[in-house]
């Protein structure tokens, strides 16, 4: 099912934005975002930019798993932005006179086939681009990888913390030096580390998604052997658990990753000294010239530099 994402919508920049989602997607990508784009020859170059990036990061953000295929007539635009954020561009052969001007940006290349070059329609001077879907496309190996952590079980972090706060710290005092203090200390506390919190060995896939934890996995291993063995009644409860568990370690990942991006704001304007409001925000105008802009960030930069 596709809609059109009415919301990425501009008057004067000729661009549609579909977003596409069947039922059952594959595991690289939740949705697929489709632009259809017409830069004509005298356009402003940055402006388009702005406009198909900033749409990309609006829908990537709500949905990050989604596979892009920006297509249509680009004519002279320059591409160093796509191609960095990244995307491949697909066509290689001239589709008007010498001139590459149709193209196809995707970040799923490996889904697709070359693209055909064809006669154009009716009486346009540009030829067609026919791109067809790969039969059996090229996707990542799944590769079993070991990973080396610590154990994180809540009961044994209680016992360590009972363990330090109950520990005899008096004798440390009693040695001559300072470097003498710290390597006890650290002697001190790695041995209860090694002892209530040992070094576990993870087995995960490479394909994994990021927030996918053990107990997860063998949620999903239970509802498989359920389904196999036919047991239907289980099969379904233990479905709705696994929707349930993945909807909210997706939900707390993701949430997780944004108050580190919040904390590392703050803590970067607490050590410029920037005030809670900032006075750079207040005097930056979006609709000023690009060299007024610019004066504007030069001036303010200056009285913010680290000693």
């Amino acid at each position: 099912m596709s809609s059109r994402t009415s919301a990425l919508y501009i008057s004067h920049i000729e661009v549609v934005w579909l977003l596409y989602r069947r039922p059952l997607m594959p595991r690289e990508i939740s949705h697929i975002l489709i632009g259809a784009v017409y830069h004509p020859p005298k356009a402003d170059n940055r402006l388009m930019l702005d406009h198909l990036i900033s749409s990309m990061d609006t829908i990537s953000r709500q949905h990050p798993q989604t596979g892009i295929i920006l297509l249509g007539d680009f004519n002279q635009l320059p591409e160093g932005q796509l191609r960095t954020y990244p995307l491949k561009q697909l066509v290689s052969r001239p589709t008007r006179m010498q001139s590459i001007l149709d193209k196809i940006y995707t970040n799923v290349a490996n889904w697709f086939e070359a693209p055909v070059i064809l006669p154009g329609v009716t009486k346009s001077d540009h030829e067609s681009v026919l791109l067809t879907p790969s039969i059996c496309p090229q996707r990542p190996r799944r590769q079993m990888i070991q990973l080396h952590r610590r154990s994180s079980e809540p009961s044994r972090k209680t016992l360590l913390c009972d363990y330090l706060r109950h520990f005899n710290w008096t004798p440390l005092s009693a040695l001559n030096n300072c470097a003498a203090m710290v390597d006890n200390f650290y002697s001190i506390i790695l041995t209860a580390l090694d002892y209530y919190l040992p070094t576990v060995t993870v087995i995960k896939c490479s394909t994994d998604k990021p927030w996918v934890t053990p107990s997860f996995r063998n949620l999903v291993k239970s509802r498989q052997r359920a389904f196999f063995a036919g047991d239907l009644a289980s099969y379904h409860r233990l479905r709705y658990r696994t929707q349930r568990m993945a909807n909210k370690l997706r939900k707390n990942y993701f949430e997780t990753k944004v108050e580190q991006l919040h904390t590392w704001w703050t803590r970067t304007k607490c050590l410029l000294k920037l005030p809670d409001s900032n006075p750079f925000d207040a005097n930056l105008d979006c609709q000023d010239s690009p060299d007024k802009l610019a004066e504007t960030i030069n001036n303010f930069l200056p009285a913010r530099r680290l000693c």
